[in-house]
């Protein structure tokens, strides 16, 4: 499968940015990747998305600079790397009537951020910045493609996601604000809703609405006013407005306002500005309503710190079912890095009809269309598919050990940097002895790893007993071939 992405990394060091701009065309995903963070599938329905929302509040953001690229146009990468250059931040962005629309700022409090424009999940990209300390603080997607912001300095101590059926995410919702999660972000695509949920936020009495109409909306936006509550967020899906609002932990409350209409925009904007005002956050939504979510409101203030223990005490800190080749694939990691994926697929048998054989109708007799005898079908069980046994569906199921999931992902991202750094990094280097500078020659990395080597990323395999030619340990474990000299 092939993939189109732009990556592009801001890092502010010593009060100095630094850009680094990734662009590739093709990436050949070779393996399902298990990892707190979702997979989505390579094919995504695509709808118009007609609603533009702008929230507007009195907060401590800098100067601001906004664009949008207009309906149906790729993203304005090169506008966001010249912002980044004069050291703005993406504080919003998502894909609106007018197209991608961007919102990028200074005094953000960010000290560090990323983004990813891309066709899929990218779920080893996801998993390498969780683990460098990044959370996600916008996401969007449209026009086929998906739009991820990461960014440090949060302030953020973790993060959960989900992206399911409306009934499943208000769960979602209500499990981890028992744990003190509030709701950072949310995005409707594909009939289903994706909420992400952080921990340590500056909000508190957090609260949602699900409107079906703008007026009914409207009246919901005015009472959490009433009530001291400032919008975090508006989103559109499903037929239904999807407003999030929460008090501030510093006692302020400032100033706002908002705008779902699709021009008048610089207008607006400027308004705000002059006000004292700063963009707060962009909006979108798509207009289709295939599944209706019902209107309701739940309010829920956090004074609750409830453990989530199951399976031998191990606490679940991330439970994530994202679509997967027109089934799901579920995520579940546990306190102790443990975990499990769950693969959930139609059946790919040639011969497979909602579990029943094809070739002798579900009979399990085959009967020749010529010469008229009968035998067993050779291409099932009695007449069920012997690849998904009659179900019509494969589901597999993989363990991971602590630390298997995270070590193989490691080692993966430690290949794929090597990859993409080896034309820049190791043609400049000094080869005139013959020997890799690198792997000494062996043709694999030194590093050795215990988990999750059984892929094309670790060829080589010592097992326990013997000793390794490669480092000398007596250790079950694998080592990378080596992306420098390509020996092997």
């Amino acid at each position: 499968m092939y993939k189109n992405y732009i990556l592009v990394e801001k890092i502010v060091v010593s009060s100095r940015s630094c850009l680094s701009v990734y662009s590739n065309k093709k990436i050949i995903m070779k393996k399902i990747l298990f990892t707190a963070v979702f997979l989505i599938a390579a094919v995504c329905a695509m709808y118009s998305q007609e609603k533009q929302i702008v929230i507007m509040t009195a907060n401590d953001y800098g100067a601001q600079r906004w664009f949008y690229s207009g309906s149906g146009n790729k993203l304005q990468t090169d506008k966001i790397k010249e912002l980044y250059n004069q050291d703005y931040y993406i504080t919003s962005v998502a894909h609106t009537a007018n197209g991608w629309f961007v919102c990028m700022s200074k005094n953000a409090g960010f000290t560090a951020q990323s983004y990813y424009y891309i066709d899929d999940w990218p779920t080893e990209w996801l998993s390498e910045k969780e683990s460098a300390g990044y959370y996600i603080t916008s996401i969007s997607h449209g026009n086929g493609k998906w739009m991820f912001v990461v960014s440090k300095g949060t302030g953020y101590t973790d993060q959960t996601w989900k992206w399911d059926t409306w009934e499943n995410v208000a769960a979602f919702i209500k499990n981890y604000w028992d744990k003190d999660y509030d709701i950072t972000q949310a995005e409707y695509m594909n009939n289903k809703w994706l909420v992400v949920m952080s921990k340590n936020t500056q909000y508190t009495s957090q609260s949602y609405a699900t409107r079906s109409t703008y007026e009914d909306a409207k009246e919901k936006i005015s009472q959490f006013w009433n009530d001291g509550k400032r919008l975090q967020f508006i989103e559109y899906g499903g037929g239904k407005y999807f407003i999030v609002a929460s008090k501030l932990k510093s006692g302020k409350v400032p100033a706002q306002s908002y705008s779902t209409r699709t021009s008048g925009t610089k207008e607006f904007i400027s308004e705000g500005w002059d006000e004292g005002k700063s963009l707060a956050y962009i909006g979108g939504g798509y207009s289709e309503q295939p599944k209706p979510i019902q209107s309701q409101t739940t309010t829920y203030a956090h004074n609750h710190n409830h453990a989530h223990n199951n399976n031998g005490g191990k606490r679940v800190v991330t439970d994530a079912t994202v679509p997967y080749m027109n089934g799901y694939t579920r995520n579940v990691v546990y306190s102790d890095g443990s975990g499990y994926t769950e693969t959930n697929i139609p059946c790919t048998s040639l011969h497979c009809s909602n579990g029943l054989c094809t070739m002798c109708r579900g009979t399990g007799i085959f009967v020749h269309p010529i010469v008229n005898t009968s035998m067993p079908c050779s291409m099932c069980n009695f007449g069920k598919c012997k690849y998904c046994n009659g179900q019509g569906r494969i589901i597999t199921k993989k363990y991971w050990a602590p630390g298997e999931a995270s070590a193989y992902l490691q080692a993966q991202q430690q290949v794929n940097n090597s990859n993409s750094n080896s034309n820049s990094n190791h043609n400049s280097s000094n080869h005139s002895s013959g020997v890799c500078p690198d792997c000494g020659g062996k043709g694999y990395r030194p590093q050795a790893y215990t988990y999750a080597a059984e892929s094309s990323f670790a060829p080589y395999h010592n097992y326990s007993g013997n000793q390794c030619p490669i480092c000398g340990q007596y250790t079950d474990h694998y080592h990378y071939r080596c992306t420098t000299c390509k020996r092997y």
